[in-house]
């Protein structure tokens, strides 16, 4: 039996999910769940934009209830929006199946804002990591010795390596490696434990020591 709801033009929908929305679960007819389907199998933009202003200050609830103050509220919820949509348009001939009426739509909706600001509060986290790599190295002194210690005695030797370095090594991953292991003294089994934000393992540690080392060295001894 065909559902008559979908014979309803579109004003007459989203006029109807707006009354909707203000009545209990229990006197819901359809008209939300009419109007997600729409947008979601029709591409329709109108419907879309209806939906938007209807559920925005919704979603913007569920952000702000996990985004940091800084966060764009506003760019959160449009990506609340934007994996909603991706996640269900291809699927949206069988919505019905997948969910029993809108408010189990909604529900993934706020799932879809809560995965959108999650992932912020993760690149975030990532980015103020990787700041503070890029401080610990250019706060410290880069280079104290390469070598067991009596190798590079010469006070103008080390000069020059340490002016050389600073020239030279502009890589944060060979900069923060330096600095970790020849003026902290740490393994490179310790450097990745102590940067797992930057190095994967201690085989990766030793391969970006070997290759500065090498690059200082053929520097020096050309």
């Amino acid at each position: 039996m065909a559902d008559p709801l979908r014979g309803l033009s579109l004003d007459e929908i989203i006029r109807q999910c707006r009354e909707e929305a203000r009545r209990s679960r229990e006197q819901e007819i359809g008209y939300c769940f009419e109007l997600f389907r729409r947008a979601l199998q029709g591409s329709d933009e109108v419907a879309w934009a209806a939906i938007d202003h209807q559920y925005r200050p919704l979603v913007l609830t569920w952000v702000r209830q996990r985004a940091p103050d800084q966060a764009d509220e506003e760019d959160l919820a449009q990506e609340s929006f934007h994996h909603f949509w991706r996640s269900l348009s291809p699927h949206a001939p069988h919505l019905g199946d997948r969910f029993a009426h809108v408010g189990h739509l909604l529900n993934y909706l706020k799932q879809c804002a809560t995965t959108a600001t999650l992932d912020y509060w993760r690149q975030t986290e990532r980015q103020a990591r990787l700041q503070r790599t890029l401080e610990l190295a250019e706060s410290h002194e880069i280079v104290t010795r390469l070598t067991p210690e009596g190798d590079w005695e010469q006070a103008d030797l080390l000069g020059r390596l340490r002016a050389w370095v600073e020239a030279h090594v502009t890589d944060v991953q060979e900069k923060l490696v330096l600095s970790a292991s020849f003026e902290n003294g740490l393994s490179p089994a310790d450097v990745a434990r102590h940067y797992p934000q930057v190095f994967a393992d201690a085989a990766e540690v030793r391969r970006v020591k070997e290759r500065v080392l090498k690059r200082i060295g053929r520097a020096f001894n050309a």
